[in-house]
């Protein structure tokens, strides 16, 4: 099967050794590939066009996570368009597909397991000496909205207040996240994709304070205690009043359980949480789910294999060689329609028949049928050797 990925801040790169490590081919063309996987399909993150290439050439597409969070299925109902052209979406936790559900999304919805990072088990720890505190980021222009900026600085406030060892982890820079520098709080530039840098930092923490989004839930997939703030919050980036439409069928049930809600004491709100294992057990089975399961993930990207029959195939080969040939780029053309030929007979039978016409005497049609084999595919070994046995006996 080819597939073709597009990364969103490493996100994907499980999916990928998992397809890798199965034999599939990971290609940069949506037309040649058999599936795209893309994170999102909302027109201005400006990946829906190689899903919509891929699917017109009779190939599939599918979603996986643009991030991690109880409401991440809930973005489509009514916030962001729901494109008609996915074939499902890939998600990590029963709790998704039962979101999708309550409120109606229409495409399929398949758990396939956490892709993230490597999972540790909950233990109470009871430590809440060491506290993380991860701020609402601004997005790639810098901006963030003020009900964000309102957010970070009113936790900062409420942790000092606590009393305990604070590290801010903040991305951009402190203005942009509408935070002061404290005396005694230690903060912590970082940087979007970097996972590694991410995992030792969680790790390092007793506790993690972090709003909905892929950093709380890292936290909960490395066992980590956890606070959240807007858990529930399912908003435009705008106005945190704009809400989904059924925000109410779903609301209770993708709440995290220890939330920092206005007027909760924060300090004792981590100290239930470091005591917890049962709670955020049952959060984490329905939202974070179990390890990535890439046999799981090949059969729903397989499907009926209707997509992989070769006649099909060659004829989405051969049209994406003749568009790549009318914009001048011939090299590539020439790679995909010999892939078109290929796919649409067996070399191995045209080789075959061409040893039978030796041995039938027909030795220049013998010869003109492995040279054809090779210009299609210069590596084809049953070619390269009847070739050669060819030649070795005609010079005897």
């Amino acid at each position: 099967m080819k597939v073709q990925v597009l990364d969103h801040q490493g996100k994907s790169r499980a999916i990928v050794e998992a397809l890798v490590s199965r034999g599939c081919e990971i290609v940069d063309d949506p037309r040649t590939a058999d599936v795209v996987l893309i994170d999102h399909d909302i027109p201005a993150h400006g990946k829906l066009p190689y899903a919509e290439a891929c699917v017109e050439a009779g190939g599939r597409a599918f979603l996986y996570p643009h991030g991690a969070g109880s409401g991440l299925m809930a973005m489509w109902d009514g916030l962001f368009p729901i494109s008609p052209i996915i074939d499902g979406v890939l998600v990590s936790g029963p709790g998704h597909i039962e979101v999708a559900r309550r409120y109606g999304y229409p495409h399929p919805v398949h758990d396939i397991g956490w892709t993230l990072c490597e999972q540790r088990p909950r233990r109470a720890t009871y430590r809440v000496q060491n506290v993380l505190f991860a701020a609402n980021h601004p997005k790639g222009d810098g901006h963030l909205s003020d009900w964000k900026v309102a957010r970070n600085q009113d936790i900062l406030t409420r942790l000092c207040e606590a009393g305990s060892n604070i590290t801010v982890r903040y991305i951009g820079t402190l203005e942009q996240n509408g935070l002061p520098h404290v005396a005694g709080v230690n903060y912590h530039q970082a940087e979007m994709g970097d996972f590694t840098e991410q995992l030792a930092q969680i790790d390092r923490a007793d506790v993690v304070v972090s709003d909905r989004s892929t950093f709380s839930n890292l936290a909960i997939a490395r066992g980590v205690t956890v606070v959240m703030f807007d858990s529930a919050i399912i908003a435009k980036d705008l106005d945190r009043e704009h809400r989904t439409d059924h925000i109410d069928r779903y609301y209770d049930y993708i709440k995290y359980p220890f939330d920092a809600e206005d007027g909760l004491d924060i300090g004792e709100l981590m100290h239930a949480a470091a005591r917890d294992e049962d709670l955020v057990g049952d959060f984490r089975e329905r939202f974070v789910g179990r390890p990535l399961d890439p046999e799981r993930l090949l059969d729903v990207l397989h499907g009926d294999g209707a997509h992989l029959d070769p006649i099909r195939r060659s004829a989405r080969l051969h049209a994406a060689a003749i568009a790549r040939i009318e914009h001048g780029d011939v090299t590539v053309g020439h790679e995909l329609i010999a892939q078109a030929i290929d796919r649409s007979f067996n070399l191995e039978l045209l080789s075959d028949l061409a040893v039978i016409r030796w041995n039938l005497g027909q030795r220049g049609d013998a010869e003109t049928l492995l040279r054809a084999c090779l210009a299609i595919d210069p590596t084809n070994r049953s070619a390269v050797e009847n070739l050669a046995a060819i030649t070795t006996a005609r010079a005897a």
